[in-house]
């Protein structure tokens, strides 16, 4: 504890932050960061504190491998799994073909999938791929399944956390399995809130309380994974979602890009080369992620999230700009760090400090400097009272 203190008043002199009083009397009880004693999940735990799940002992609704002696459609190499596998037959329509945009029932769709409502379970979705039949009398191709099946196996060994901070600000799944016409789904909670990007007027920011929130929430999700050895990818105002209409507690989704070097996430055998070698959206990434045989960590993530929170903080618009003036550190031209700074500081204007100073802090060119979410979430609590 002496050491965590230390490190947070060197962080607030150098983002010259003043820290609230310590306060006497607090609880020392901690909560689980590991599963439950009768998980099936085996996690190792590496000398950094952070964790790896062991992608074998994570209950999959899937099987790899064409189970049907090359019968079934172009698209869907995955069978059942009886043992964890939901039954939905009689309770979903025949895939979406033709076009997800005037399909009935259809509430979002991208290029990983098509989301509907799933009635027969309170508060649930049922997201399913992407279906293309070269004609009336052709199987569908269902399109992005191996993604769907990526981001379920990812979110079941999440779920087995669902004591650790963090926890509550990621997507929660219900349950996956194969439809009766042979496509993969996996029904989820239903948000209700909307989106960030729903919620941002143009040129302005959240309130300050709602913003204090929402960025504690946003940098507890990051946290969470961020110590469990998982590279979500894509974290984006769209990405980031809302339970309910008046909630202020980010949820983040979209887990179809993660990645990792090891563990549930990684998308390859030896885990250090990506199928993927940027996922979700280039502009949003750190400038590491264009730099070849750059070794890339959970900080490209840290990245991301200070990208949210300036819009979070001063708007969809500033967001932006800030974005198109990254292009010349992304591309190599500026790596001066004083630079970004100036650059911040004119975007920021009228911002708190503690959230400046976060996102300065998750906005280092350097991933070595950059802060972690954990790091950066100290920094956001340490608001004066």
């Amino acid at each position: 504890m002496a050491d965590y203190d230390a490190w947070m008043k060197a962080v607030a002199r150098v983002l010259s932050i003043d820290l609230p009083p310590a306060q006497a009397g607090a609880g020392s009880e901690t909560a689980r960061e590991t599963p439950p004693d009768n998980s099936p999940i085996k996690v190792q735990t590496k000398p950094d504190g952070t964790m790896v799940i062991e992608p074998d002992s994570v209950p999959s609704a899937f099987q790899h491998g064409n189970t049907s002696a090359g019968k079934q459609p172009y698209g869907n190499m995955f069978g059942i799994s009886e043992e964890h596998a939901m039954d939905v037959t009689g309770k979903v329509s025949p895939p979406v073909t033709g076009g997800a945009a005037n399909a009935e029932n259809v509430l979002s769709y991208d290029a990983s999938g098509v989301v509907q409502d799933y009635p027969y379970m309170e508060d649930a979705v049922i997201k399913r791929p992407n279906a293309y039949a070269a004609g009336p009398d052709s199987p569908p191709t269902f399109v992005g399944a191996e993604l769907l099946v990526h981001e379920a196996k990812i979110l079941t060994a999440l779920g087995e956390f669902d004591q650790a901070p963090g926890s509550e600000n990621i997507l929660k799944l219900k349950g996956a399995g194969l439809t009766e016409f042979g496509e993969p789904f996996a029904i989820r909670e239903k948000l209700k809130g909307g989106s960030l990007d729903d919620r941002l007027p143009a040129d302005k920011g959240m309130d300050e309380e709602p913003l204090n929130d929402f960025a504690g929430g946003l940098l507890a999700g990051v946290a969470f994974l961020q110590k469990r050895n998982i590279f979500h990818q894509d974290l984006n105002i769209d990405t980031i979602q809302f339970r309910e209409e008046d909630s202020t507690e980010p949820v983040i989704t979209s887990f179809d890009y993660a990645t990792a070097h090891e563990g549930v996430a990684a998308d390859c055998e030896d885990g250090q080369h990506f199928e993927m070698e940027i996922g979700g959206t280039p502009n949003n990434q750190p400038p590491e992620r264009f730099v070849d045989g750059a070794e890339l960590s959970s900080k490209v993530d840290s990245w991301a999230g200070g990208l949210v929170l300036v819009a979070a903080a001063a708007g969809k618009n500033a967001q932006q700009e800030l974005i198109d003036d990254l292009q010349e550190f992304r591309s190599g031209s500026s790596n001066d760090q004083s630079l970004l700074d100036e650059k911040l500081e004119a975007r920021l204007d009228g911002t708190p400090d503690n959230i400046k100073g976060a996102i300065k802090g998750l906005l280092k060119l350097s991933p070595e400097e950059r802060l972690s979410a954990e790091e950066a979430l100290g920094v956001v609590s340490a608001r004066p009272e």
